[in-house]
């Protein structure tokens, strides 16, 4: 009886944090997409900026790079900073929800 009881009790807390892990966007996936500059990066609390009319945060290690052609068809990447990110500009960014881990300005 002890068992059951204590078996029941496990898949009723399992289901819920479950529940509770997808409600929250627990576990979403690291995706990649390409967009375009709204709204330059800004300072609040962390480094922001807008992306397609949605507001995306910098995470502290995100890194920055800016893409550029080479002759022979294909490209390079050099590190950049906040500064070359202006409105209009397209960008490919890898994120996960709302959080921006890398951000490659396109040419």
């Amino acid at each position: 009886m002890k068992s059951r009881y204590f078996r029941s009790l496990l898949i009723v807390f399992f289901l819920t944090f479950l529940s509770l892990g997808l409600s929250v966007n627990g576990f979403s996936q690291t995706r990649h997409k390409e967009a375009t500059v709204t709204r330059a990066p800004w300072q609040e609390k962390y480094q922001r900026i807008e992306l397609d009319g949605i507001k995306y945060t910098f995470m502290p290690d995100a890194v920055l790079y800016e893409r550029e052609n080479n002759r022979n068809g294909g490209y390079s990447e050099s590190p950049t900073s906040y500064y070359k990110i202006y409105n209009g500009r397209k960008v490919s960014v890898q994120v996960q929800g709302h959080r921006i881990y890398q951000l490659v300005i396109l040419p």
